[in-house]
């Protein structure tokens, strides 16, 4: 511990990183004591330093977001333990944006649809024409519990009736962008530092479906949208023909440098609190290795199947976050039919809740009125849990003993 406590107060990166949140805290302080001092600043200087308040908000976030990461890998690139930690990895270092995917997505839509409704109808009769490949809609009973098969030797894609449309989209959607979207997706992967073929197909299963977000959910019509909307999910949904988990998603790849949009954290977690879906961007430290806080949104969301469930929350260090989840159930088919039910969140910092339909009618002006959460028990300093399932890991004490 003190051979690791030495190297890291001697490392370049984090020299730079604590340099930058420094600066950025410096920045935001000064922006807030001018508000605070100064009632009578016009409309123009107002809105000039709104803008700052903001772009040094994000520049932090993004900072101690890098620093995360950085503790989570080591500086020199820490090999993760298993392949769904590589994948994860590759999406936290290119800040889950893929320039290459995106542009390709935008080809493929021109090419699908020219009039850009990519109804699934379009989806099919682009595989049929351009692929040669033979769509079947069947009884749920006859293919596998996830609801789909494709068969590449004798170009058969089955999809199972009992899926909704936005699934059978996706999926039509999915599979032309791995015929036709391989050799970007091959690069994406080639340069990313996987360490086994397992883990090489799990991200670029994961880059398909990237590709084809991109594609049924284009860049700037979706983030206009969601601006449009703010952020309303459910309208969305209508608007682009997607599920909730598709949309949140989607909300998540907004990064492009310039043009980025609100930057959400991302969690999806099944019924046990196995988490198997994590992205953040607002500067929300996700877990890793054990589960969320069980005062997070996400839990509460299984009590009340696909209704939505906001809350505004504040963390040991005073920071705030909008939180909104659903619990959502995939399957479908007979009686006997399996089914899965997995709980999507969603969320920010309470920065941007002008932006966010969901803040409306929250206390935000009230910090007391937040619900005091932490990331997961071991971390968490709060004593006074109810809900506490492990006590806090000892911090550790002068001279090297716990």
């Amino acid at each position: 511990m003190d051979i690791l406590s030495e190297r890291l107060s001697h490392d370049p990166f984090l020299a730079d990183a604590s340099h930058s949140v420094l600066t950025r805290i410096t920045a935001i302080r000064t922006v807030a004591e001018i508000f605070h001092s100064y009632d009578d600043l016009e409309p123009e200087q107002r809105a000039h330093f709104n803008q700052t308040l903001m772009r040094e908000s994000e520049r932090l976030a993004e900072s101690a977001t890098e620093i995360f990461n950085f503790l989570e890998r080591g500086s020199a690139g820490r090999r993760a333990v298993n392949p769904a930690e590589e994948v994860d990895d590759l999406l936290y270092d290119n800040n889950n944006y893929f320039p290459e995917l995106e542009e390709r997505a935008e080809g493929l839509r021109k090419a699908v649809d020219p009039d850009g409704g990519l109804f699934l109808t379009d989806l099919i009769l682009h595989l049929e024409a351009h692929h040669d490949v033979h769509v079947e809609r069947l009884p749920s009973e006859e293919l596998p519990s996830r609801g789909h098969y494709w068969n590449p030797e004798r170009r058969i894609f089955q999809l199972s009736r009992a899926l909704p449309i936005t699934s059978s989209r996706f999926l039509a959607a999915r599979l032309i962008c791995r015929l036709e979207a391989a050799e970007e997706i091959e690069a994406v992967v080639g340069r990313a530092h996987l360490t086994s073929e397992t883990a090489r197909e799990r991200a670029a299963e994961a880059l398909i479906s990237y590709t084809a977000a991109a594609l049924l959910f284009p860049y700037e019509a979706f983030r206009e949208a969601a601006l449009d909307l703010r952020h309303d999910i459910e309208m969305l949904q209508q608007r682009f023909a997607a599920s909730w988990e598709q949309v949140c998603h989607r909300l998540t790849t907004l990064r492009h440098p310039g043009r980025e949009g609100v930057p959400f954290h991302f969690l999806r977690t099944d019924i046990a609190g196995n988490i198997s879906k994590r992205f953040s961007a607002s500067g929300l430290q996700l877990p890793r290795y054990s589960g969320a806080c069980p005062r997070w949104a996400v839990h509460e969301a299984y009590l009340t199947p696909d209704r939505l469930v906001t809350q505004y929350v504040r963390l040991p260090d005073n920071t705030t976050y909008l939180f909104v989840a659903r619990a959502v159930r995939r399957g479908g088919g007979g009686y006997w039919a399996p089914q899965a039910v997995h709980s999507v969140m969603i969320g920010c910092d309470t920065a941007f809740s002008k932006d966010i339909v969901y803040a409306d009618g929250l206390p935000l002006d009230n910090p007391d009125a937040a619900v005091p959460v932490g990331i997961g028990c071991r971390q968490c300093p709060r004593v006074d849990c109810l809900q506490r399932a492990y006590d806090q890991a000892e911090p550790a004490l002068e001279g090297g003993t716990t």
